[in-house]
């Protein structure tokens, strides 16, 4: 007589077992995901948060820095005013140096005061359909055009941006690399379009710009130069920011450095 066992409660069990395992692991599947994205959740409300928290200091940076500009604007006008008359009246050498210096000093705070009103205007922008071409020569115009190469060959015929802000970023871009640009080597400012959005590029042949400074170089007062403000490029920055554009910094063949500023057509995204 063979008697045989079915192992029926063994194989129930394994099957239970097996059931409870898969629901486990989809449980801490699901676990896992959530964890996944409230963390990615809570890194984008941190980031926000830094964000807004930047956006509210250079708000209070901008206002104080407006009332300084306007505070200190009419006493250094007529300290300069009064500086000039007395060096057309001084003849003795030595003085007149020194009269000069204050001449000079009382220039360069006003440009100084000039740059914190640039900053402080944080107001809208008026877009208007302009002619990118002209915005350039009127830019370089303003600043050395001797030591200017520029390029109007690739650009269209019109964009819309707000021309008097395009053409103050351009006179900071090409003020800062004409102070880095040996003479008698000339700049080149070119103008084109790059599929859906305007391009303006400056080119330079100074020392470029190292990794670690591009973090850096658009902040509010940072500047490597000895009589720089280091507010130039932070209102272009802020310029390029309110036409919804962006800037890149790139090492173009033969060094230097080339700042190139993207800026859409209106209600396109984001170059």
């Amino acid at each position: 007589m063979v008697i045989e066992f079915e192992p029926t409660l063994s194989e129930q069990t394994i099957r239970r077992a097996f059931s409870v395992l898969i629901l486990s692991c989809s449980a801490a599947g699901l676990l896992t995901i959530a964890a996944l994205i409230m963390w990615a959740a809570a890194i984008r409300e941190e980031r926000a948060e830094l964000l807004s928290a930047s956006r509210r200091h250079l708000a209070q940076l901008g206002e104080m820095s407006a009332v300084m500009a306007h505070e200190i604007r009419n006493p250094l006008a007529s300290l300069k005013g009064h500086a000039q008359l007395l060096a057309e009246k001084v003849y003795d050498p030595a003085l007149l140096a020194r009269v000069d210096r204050v001449v000079q000093e009382a220039v360069r705070l006003e440009s100084l005061t000039n740059d914190l009103l640039d900053f402080a205007r944080s107001g809208g922008i008026q877009i208007v359909a302009a002619s990118p071409a002209d915005i350039l020569a009127s830019a370089v115009a303003a600043t050395t055009p001797e030591r200017i190469e520029m390029s109007v060959s690739g650009a269209p015929a019109a964009w819309p941006l707000d021309p008097a802000r395009i053409q103050q970023l351009l006179i900071n871009l090409i003020d800062n690399a004409l102070a880095v640009t040996p003479a008698p080597v000339k700049v080149e400012a070119r103008v084109c379009r790059e599929r859906n959005a305007l391009m303006y590029a400056v080119r330079d042949y100074g020392p470029g710009v190292s990794d670690g400074e591009r973090s850096r170089i658009f902040e509010p007062f940072h500047t490597t130069k000895l009589h720089g403000t280091g507010l130039g490029l932070a209102v272009a920055k802020r310029i390029i920011d309110l036409h919804n554009g962006r800037i890149e910094i790139v090492d173009p063949p033969g060094g230097g450095a080339e700042f190139q500023v993207l800026l859409p057509a209106l209600g396109a995204p984001p170059p």
